[in-house]
């Protein structure tokens, strides 16, 4: 009987395993891009294009309604939502594959409870068996006074 399982098994997918260019890429690019570095950059990048082509109208190449602007920020938000769902949906069956793991291992982990719970009963009801015969050697041990005279003089023969 083993009473202790292995439980040391990891069978969640490691981030740098075997992992496709592409899945390296989305990971890298969704780091990347849900970054505080990048959301000011990108801050900076549109303050100096808007600033650039309103002050320095002469040499502007986007005019106000900034239409060269709108679709670099399209074309943008095209590549990035695909790249998001690409990189979303590995990390789903990351947590997928972790929450499997949890529950194999709360299972193993019952199932180890319930045997050491078994033993300690067990352990328990021999120890009592063993009490109530150490009991029984007690009393058959200790002299029987019925027979026994007392000394004159003294009740009940105590010295």
């Amino acid at each position: 009987m083993q009473i202790w399982p292995i439980m040391t098994r990891n069978r969640i997918p490691d981030d740098s395993d075997d992992r496709t260019f592409g899945q390296r890429s989305a990971d890298s690019l969704t780091n990347g891009m849900g970054s505080w570095t990048f959301l000011l950059n990108f801050l900076v990048f549109l303050i100096v294009w808007t600033t650039f082509n309103a002050v320095f109208r002469r040499w502007a190449f986007d005019r106000y309604p900034y239409v060269f602007l709108n679709l670099i920020l399209s074309c943008i938000a095209a590549i990035q939502a695909p790249v998001i769902m690409m990189s979303q949906g590995r990390k789903d069956e990351i947590s997928s594959a972790r929450s499997q793991e949890d529950l194999r291992a709360d299972l193993e982990t019952n199932a180890l409870v319930r045997e050491l719970r078994d033993l300690v009963t067990d352990q328990s009801e021999r120890i009592k068996n063993l009490e109530a015969v150490m009991g029984k050697i007690h009393v058959s041990q200790q002299p029987d006074r019925s027979n026994h005279n007392p000394s004159p003089g003294r009740p009940g023969g105590s010295l």
